[in-house]
């Protein structure tokens, strides 16, 4: 038996609704109720987490909002949503550059779509933090990059507020 040609447009219509459906049902909440912009989402390596605690708690003391991976997704969400919807309003991507930043992370589109706006990272958009010893030059040319390593604490936090207030007026 042959469906007519209207019959198969409807259902497939009726498909791609229950798709649609079913994405923005998983989506997260503070995508689709428009959630306020936040100033800074740190991307990160697993191996830099207690750098990328640090940070985040430098800039929340300083009056900056901050999302944070450890800090704002729990264990059931869908961490892949999670930061897609984290990188579509946060101002601005403060990625900790490492060697095992550079080996894995280069391709993940949470700070990956703040690259390619912000290529020289001079808008703000974009914001490189190296973190332990690298060499960032050879996968991203021509990007300057703030550089944390060696420095003892207090150095380090005004280091990285001063580039902040640099970036962000």
């Amino acid at each position: 038996m042959r469906f007519p040609i209207q019959g198969l447009a409807i259902a497939l219509i009726v498909y791609i609704l229950a798709l649609l459906v079913k994405f923005a049902l998983s989506l997260p909440a503070r995508l689709i109720n428009g959630a306020a912009p936040m100033d800074f989402f740190i991307a990160y390596h697993a191996a830099d987490q207690t750098w990328a605690d640090w940070i985040a708690a430098q800039l929340t003391a300083a009056g900056y909002s901050v999302e944070l991976q450890s800090w704002d997704y729990w264990a059931n969400s869908n961490l892949v949503l999670e930061m897609f919807a984290v990188s579509a309003i946060a101002e601005s991507t403060i990625a900790l550059l490492s060697p095992d930043f550079l080996a894995d992370n280069l391709q993940r589109p949470e700070w990956a779509a703040a690259y390619a706006q912000d290529p020289y990272a001079a808008k703000g958009i974009l914001i490189p933090v190296k973190v332990r010893p690298c060499d960032p030059a050879t996968q991203l040319p021509a990007t300057p990059c703030l550089d944390l390593t060696g420095l003892a604490d207090d150095a380090a936090a005004e280091l990285l507020l001063a580039e902040i207030k640099a970036k962000w007026g």
